[in-house]
C-alpha cells in the first residue's frame, strides 16, 4: 500500500509540475520540484512548510517577483500582515497580470485590510 501511494504521489508531482507555467522562466528543474512541493503543501494549509520550501527557492532567486509572491501570500494566510505587506511591496504586479491566483491574492489583501469595497472589484 505504501508503495502505490509513493507512485501515485510522484505521478501527481509530475502533474503538477506540467500545470505550472507563469512567473517560473527563471527556475531550474531542481527549483520546479521543490516548487511543486511547496504547492502541494499550500494547498493543504500548512502554510509555515510552503513558505519554508518558497524562500529555499528565494535564496538563489532573490529577484523573482512570482517567489516573492508565493511567499508573501503565505505571510498572509499565516496571519502575518505586516511581513506579507512588506513582501507585496517589492513586487512588480505588472509581471503578474493576468494571473488568477495573484488577483485572489490581491482581492485577500484587501479583504483583510478592511477594504471590503475593494476587495470585491
Amino acid at each position: 500500500m505504501v508503495k502505490n501511494f509513493g507512485i501515485t504521489a510522484l505521478f501527481i508531482g509530475f502533474m503538477m509540475i506540467g500545470q505550472q507555467s507563469w512567473g517560473q522562466k527563471e527556475l531550474g528543474v531542481v527549483n520546479k520540484v521543490i516548487l511543486t512541493q511547496a504547492d502541494a503543501y499550500f494547498k493543504v494549509s500548512d502554510y509555515r512548510t510552503a513558505l519554508y520550501k518558497y524562500e529555499e527557492m528565494f535564496r538563489g532567486h532573490k529577484e523573482s517577483d512570482f517567489l516573492k509572491f508565493k511567499i508573501a501570500y503565505c505571510y498572509l494566510m499565516m496571519k502575518q500582515y505586516k511581513s506579507s505587506e512588506e513582501l507585496y511591496n517589492q513586487i512588480d504586479a505588472s509581471k503578474l497580470e493576468g494571473n488568477n491566483e495573484f488577483l485572489y491574492f490581491l482581492a485577500l489583501r484587501q479583504f483583510y485590510q478592511g477594504n471590503y469595497a475593494k476587495a470585491k472589484t
